[in-house]
């Protein structure tokens, strides 16, 4: 009986072995099979990082010591998410809706670590802020709305492109914001 056990178990692993999904083809680990879930993947992540944005801008208003837990917090995980888009494979070959939301991505992280906390800084002067730090606030905000806002474009542009040539239907996925180009 014995002899039976070891064929009948390598009989069993290679059908195990046939029967199990290809191997992942990004450096994360992780296959789309649909265009769709490519799509959810990478705005899941933003709209996570839109929530993040949103607890920082709410806890710096009452409590400084809560906003910079909000940031750490915010620049550990939204760099986790860049990492993570950054090993994301291709799509069928096309990179572009990848590679436009790793530079959103790098530059949440970036205002996490450096100019959210320098407006925190300056934020918490509050009575005793000098004309050169608010004037030093606006221009980084000013700075900070015109950058986001090329990238944003350029994320739009990419996701729109990539739902085109996939067939992709945004409406059904995850809506796009009420400003957004449908070019």
């Amino acid at each position: 009986m014995r002899k039976y056990i070891l064929p009948l178990l390598t009989i069993l692993l290679i059908a195990a072995a046939c029967n199990t999904a290809p191997k992942a083809t990004g450096r994360n680990g992780i296959q789309f099979k649909t265009p769709t879930e490519y799509n959810d993947y990478i705005i899941t992540r933003q709209q996570e990082v839109a929530r993040l944005i949103d607890q920082f801008t709410a806890a710096s208003a009452f409590d400084e010591d809560s906003a910079q837990a909000v940031l750490q917090k915010s620049s550990r995980i939204t760099g986790e998410y860049l990492t993570d888009l950054s090993a994301m494979s291709d799509y069928k070959g096309d990179t572009a809706f990848r590679n436009a939301a790793v530079n959103n991505f790098t530059f949440y992280k970036r205002i996490f670590d450096n100019e959210y906390k320098t407006l925190l800084v300056i934020n918490s002067k509050g009575n005793k802020v000098s004309a050169a730090d608010a004037q030093r606030a606006i221009a980084i905000t000013q700075s900070l709305t015109a950058e986001e806002a090329e990238l944003d474009k350029h994320f739009t542009n990419a996701q729109h492109n990539f739902a085109q040539k996939n067939k992709l239907s945004l409406e059904s996925a995850i809506p796009a914001k009420p400003n957004a180009s449908k070019d």
